[in-house]
């Protein structure tokens, strides 16, 4: 992949990716019917080619021998028929099939190649020139004759038109046979890229959703759900002292309500109440050990955080517990900057004796 298209993805917004993910996946959907309405159409015309046309063709083949056999037939009789009015019908019948042997011959002349079209040409040609031949012999009532002509010239001239016809069969079973395997072969093709294209597609539907599930990831830190139950908790005062920032990527959610988790432990300070500090002077031990202690250190000055710092996490439900109690509330604290004192160089132990008493 291109660094600088790469770069450019990443640089894009969770919303972006997503609508790009999307957009590849529709677009190779689209590609996908299209590929497959173009597919199905060759399937079907390839396949009207087989059964209608070939189908066709191979009838009229039939019907063609099927009427040289009539007229064959029908003259046969007509050399045998002994009354003049069953020979007129008989010649009728001879003529009827000879026109339509003529109109079989022009239909296949018509869709068949210019090799196979002469060839049938010639036979038939040859064949309706022995059956004429055969009718004038009848005219001159040349019985002998006519009957030699059909039992030999006649049939070897219906040989060679057969010939030619199974020929035509031939090269119209291979055709249907040529086409079947090309069928086969464009649905093996269309199968193949259909799941290949489909397998595209849900790679790239499963990038995207692995993709913007990782951001979404990155982005919050955590389980989703879980950054709410932690922001209702802050806002609530619950402050989960127990989760520590290091443990989620700098920058998300989860980071961000930490922080303001850190920075609300500087800046809440709390300071004894009338109570709390009766509670300390006063005879009672109304708080004992680590508590008592606590509540002697909030004087409003130190941050919570201070506070968690030196008691450690347990401070926070003790303070919560005092401030129940009503011996310490919550006091507003604005840090004032105070004007900075002239350096004294000459004095160094009195200021490093100064900062001891103070933190004693």
């Amino acid at each position: 992949m291109n660094p600088g298209f790469a770069m450019a993805i990443l640089r894009l917004t969770m919303g972006q990716r997503l609508g790009l993910g999307f957009a590849a996946v529709i677009a190779l959907l689209a590609v996908i019917t299209g590929y497959s309405w173009h597919q199905m159409g060759e399937l079907e015309d390839q396949l009207r080619n087989v059964v209608v046309e070939n189908n066709r063709q191979l009838e009229t083949v039939h019907r063609l021998k099927e009427a040289i056999l009539a007229e064959e037939g029908y003259l046969l009789r007509l050399l045998l028929a002994d009354q003049p009015a069953k020979a007129q019908a008989l010649a009728r019948q001879v003529d009827a099939a000879h026109r339509s042997i003529a109109q079989l011959g022009q239909q296949l002349g018509g869709v068949e190649t210019a090799q196979a079209k002469a060839q049938l040409l010639q036979a038939l040609a040859g064949y309706n020139a022995e059956v004429m031949q055969i009718r004038d012999m009848l005219d001159i009532q040349d019985r002998y004759g006519a009957t030699t002509e059909v039992n030999i010239e006649l049939r070897q001239q219906r040989a060679g038109v057969f010939t030619v016809l199974d020929h035509m069969l031939a090269e119209r079973t291979a055709m249907a046979a040529h086409a079947v395997q090309q069928s086969t072969a464009s649905v093996a093709a269309a199968r193949y890229w259909l799941i290949l294209l489909g397998a595209a597609t849900a790679l790239i539907a499963l990038l995207t959703a692995w993709r913007s599930t990782r951001a979404v990831v990155r982005d919050i830190g955590l389980d989703l759900d879980a950054a709410v139950s932690l922001a209702a908790d802050l806002a609530a005062g619950r402050l989960r002292l127990a989760m520590r920032r290091n443990a989620f990527p700098a920058g998300s959610m989860m980071d961000s309500l930490l922080a303001m988790r850190d920075r609300m432990m500087d800046d809440w300070r709390y300071r004894k109440t009338v109570a709390g500090a009766a509670a300390i002077s006063g005879r009672d031990k109304l708080v004992d050990g680590r508590t008592r202690q606590l509540l002697v250190l909030v004087d409003g000055q130190r941050p919570l955080s201070t506070l968690i710092e030196v008691f450690g996490e347990t401070a926070w439900p003790q303070l919560r517990e005092l401030e129940a109690l009503g011996f310490i509330e919550r006091a507003e604290f604005a840090a004032v900057p105070l004007p900075p004192e002239p350096a004294r160089p000459h004095e160094p132990v009195h200021e490093a004796a100064g900062l001891v008493a103070e933190a004693v």
